[in-house]
Order: C-alpha cells, then structure tokens, then sequence
C-alpha cells in the first residue's frame, strides 16, 4: 500500500475517529479505484472530478449497489479526496 494512502486511513482513524472498520472499507476502494484507473494507463495525478464520477458510474452499471456507490461518493466529498 502506497504510504500516502496509509497515511490518509491513519488521519481518518486517528483525527476523525473512524472506526478500523470505516478505514478497511476504505483502503478496498482506493485499492480498486487504483487498480482500475491503472489499467487504463491514468497517471494519479491526473484523477480529477470527472474521473471519480466516471468510476461511481462504472460501479453501478457493473451491478454495484446504488447505496453503495452513493456511499462512496459521500466518503469522498465527507473527507475531500474529489
């Protein structure tokens, strides 16, 4: 796992008092999103806004849960990754 990401999951748990739960389903999203956006040759930084979106929609035409995309989405706007 990449420090900056581990770093991120200990301020979540650590700062704002996410459960290692919380933190768990977490590093499973990041770690599917970087796997995604590598497969497709998307260098991190350039994941944008639009990029973020275009994975949450991905996820539901796949077959993921409405609330569970809609779940991530929130994570992400709650603790400012987008």
């Amino acid at each position: 796992m990449l420090k900056e990401v581990q770093d991120f999951l200990d301020h979540l748990q650590y700062d704002h008092g996410y459960s290692s739960k919380t933190g768990e389903d977490y590093r499973i999203d990041i770690e599917q999103f970087y796997h995604i956006i590598f497969e497709h040759g998307v260098d991190i930084t350039d994941v944008d806004v639009g990029t973020i979106r275009n994975y949450l929609s991905q996820l539901l035409i796949s077959g993921v849960s409405t609330r569970r995309s809609e779940e991530r989405f929130s994570r992400n706007a709650e603790t400012d990754i987008v």
